[in-house]
C-alpha cells in the first residue's frame, strides 16, 4: 500500500504537469478585449483573441461607430505575436490597404493604425484605433459577425473571406 502511495505521488504531479504544457504561448492573450466611447454609450468596439500557436492568435475586431449614422466595421485575422506586440497588413483583406500593431500591455490591448493605412473596409468614420480593456480572460470558441456565428477552430481567416 505504501509503495502504491509513493507511486501516485510521482505520477499524479506529472500527469498534471503534462497537461499544463498544452496551452499555448499565446494563451495569455486569450479573451474578450472592449472599448466604450465616453461620450455615448451605443459607440465602441470588441475584439476577441484566440490562440492559434505559439506565436500566432486568431482575432475577431467588431466596432460601432453609433449614433446617428451607426456605421461599424469588422476585421477577422491572423497576427504573428512576439514580445506582447504583433502587427496586422494585408492589402486583399476585405479593404484596400489596412495595416495596424496590437500591443498587449497590462491586461488591455492597444490597437493603433500604422502608416496612414486606415482602408479596412469599416464604415465611413470607424477606425480600429484604441484602448481595449480585457472582459475575459477565457479563451473564445466564436465570435458573432455580420454573418452569424464562426468558430475560430473551424473556420481560418482565409476561409471566412472566400
Amino acid at each position: 500500500m505504501k509503495n502504491l502511495l509513493v507511486i501516485l505521488l510521482f505520477i499524479i504531479p506529472t500527469f498534471c504537469i503534462g497537461q499544463s504544457s498544452n496551452l499555448l504561448l499565446t494563451s495569455k492573450y486569450a479573451g474578450v478585449y472592449r472599448w466604450k466611447s465616453k461620450v455615448t454609450e451605443d459607440r465602441g468596439g470588441v475584439v476577441y483573441v484566440y490562440p492559434e500557436s505559439d506565436t500566432a492568435i486568431l482575432f475577431f475586431l467588431g466596432l460601432n461607430g453609433g449614433a446617428p449614422s451607426y456605421n461599424s466595421g469588422e476585421l477577422y485575422g491572423r497576427i504573428n505575436i512576439s514580445n506582447d506586440t504583433g502587427v496586422f497588413f494585408n492589402s486583399s483583406y476585405p479593404g484596400a490597404d489596412c495595416k495596424f500593431r496590437f500591443t498587449f500591455i497590462g491586461g488591455n490591448l492597444n490597437v493603433k493604425t500604422m502608416e496612414d493605412k486606415y482602408d479596412c473596409g469599416f464604415g465611413a468614420g470607424i477606425g480600429a484605433d484604441g484602448e481595449f480593456k480585457r472582459e475575459s480572460t477565457i479563451i473564445p470558441e466564436y465570435f458573432e459577425g455580420n454573418d452569424g456565428r464562426v468558430y475560430f477552430k473551424t473556420t481560418k481567416p482565409q476561409q471566412f473571406y472566400k
